[in-house]
């Protein structure tokens, strides 16, 4: 509804925040308590509708998936309602989303998993009353693996997308599940893999590679609703470690989730270097089309990190980088949470040009949850001059630049 309004849910120990922002992320208010004090067992999402109302989803205790609702940015929160029982207590890293086409403008959808399950295999309940009420679950398996991970979005036709990282064992994710519907969550197509990955998660503790921090493959989704060539592709990133180190690549579908692209080299540091790349997230601007990924960025001595963007318009041919992260970290787990927990997941916002990339660091200390507002504006990308005994020159420097709506032309 107002590109300038933001919502933010971070995990703090015991409870979970919310914060607004109403000028684009300049400044925010809210509280760093749970909203009305409702009990929450972590995993944090915030989302708007269609109409302008925010939504707080969280695992509450003693268990099943927790939704309240505000329209007046946090100040006055509605009742709990529950979109999967609290009686179901190994419920974890629930994903939520609205949809956004305005083909079903009172959906909400909300994915799952439950270790209690066989397996278990990603769940979904949908709501088509604004969040009040909630369907029974629909299981989406693929064989007896586990899924987790899972992250919703929604298609410029009312299209209702899943995507999980697929466990055939309890460690290393294998490759990206994947499941849709085209009548707004009361059915599904049977769930597949999308493609394959070697995924980051070798450990379910503390991974020395990461400065003693847990990691997985949990993969990030963006769909393209502008009105642009590549309305309706879907984009799903992901880290990968096939190269030796982790990477950030992301594979795309131009019809529909029926095919998929081969996996595309997102961060453009040398391959093989020893350096991780991990914690994507990805968001596509509606106005524009214009795909944004944020990672954390090993880019320097050591395990030293910092947040960087990068963004494509052009469907992941191309890319262009920005470091957004004024002061790096080093990797380390948060004391008080699970052990080696530093996030499992961020999340990215993009409208109109301007991008919000979310993520938490350690520079002040104690952890705490930081945006960098970014605007897409023309950028030159160069291939760096090598070593050359020619002091005279010429020096040939090969140069793209991209626009980016900006009316330059090249």
């Amino acid at each position: 509804v107002n590109p300038q309004n933001l919502f933010i849910s971070t995990n703090v120990i015991t409870t979970q925040s919310y914060f607004f922002s109403t000028n684009g992320g300049t400044n925010w208010f809210g509280s760093q308590s749970n909203p009305n004090g409702y009990s929450n067992y972590g995993d944090p999402v915030a989302l708007f509708d269609l109409s302008g109302n925010a939504y707080w989803v969280t695992l509450t205790q003693p268990g099943g998936i927790g939704v309240t609702k505000t329209t007046n940015f946090g100040a006055n929160w509605g009742p709990l309602w529950y979109a999967d029982p609290a009686s179901n207590t190994s419920d974890d890293k629930e994903h939520a989303m609205t949809d956004l086409s305005g083909i079903y403008p009172n959906n909400m959808y909300v994915a799952l998993t439950d270790f209690s399950l066989s397996g278990p295999p990603v769940s979904f309940v949908r709501s088509t009353n604004g969040g009040q009420n909630w369907s029974g679950r629909t299981n989406l398996p693929i064989g007896s693996a586990r899924g987790q991970g899972v992250n919703i979005q929604t298609g410029p036709n009312g299209e209702v997308y899943v995507t999980w990282a697929h466990y055939p064992n309890t460690t290393a994710e294998t490759a990206i599940g994947f499941a849709k519907s085209t009548d707004g969550g009361q059915t599904f197509n049977t769930p597949a893999i999308a493609f394959d990955i070697t995924g980051i998660r070798v450990t379910n503790g503390a991974n020395p590679d990461y400065g003693g921090t847990r990691v997985a493959s949990f993969p990030s989704m963006g769909v393209d609703r502008s009105s642009g060539p590549r309305r309706g592709w879907i984009y799903i990133v992901y880290p990968d470690r096939s190269t030796g180190d982790a990477d950030v690549y992301v594979n795309y579908s131009s019809n529909g989730g029926t095919t998929w692209s081969s996996k595309i080299r997102v961060n453009n540091d040398p391959v093989g270097n020893g350096k991780q790349q991990w914690m994507s997230s990805a968001a596509v601007d509606a106005s524009n089309g214009a795909l944004s990924v944020s990672y954390y960025n090993m880019d320097t001595t050591g395990q030293l990190t910092a947040r960087y963007l990068a963004t494509s318009l052009d469907g992941a041919a191309s890319w262009s980088y920005t470091n957004i992260s004024d002061v790096r970290f080093t990797p380390a787990a948060i004391p008080g949470f699970a052990g080696g927990y530093m996030g499992d997941y961020y999340e990215t916002a993009a409208y109109g040009g301007k991008i919000i990339p979310c993520w938490s660091d350690n520079r002040a200390g104690p952890w705490q949850a930081y945006v960098s507002p970014s605007v897409l504006g023309p950028s030159i990308n160069t291939t760096p001059l090598g070593n050359t005994e020619n002091l005279n020159g010429p020096y040939i420097v090969n140069a793209s630049i991209l626009t980016a709506g900006s009316g330059l032309v090249t």
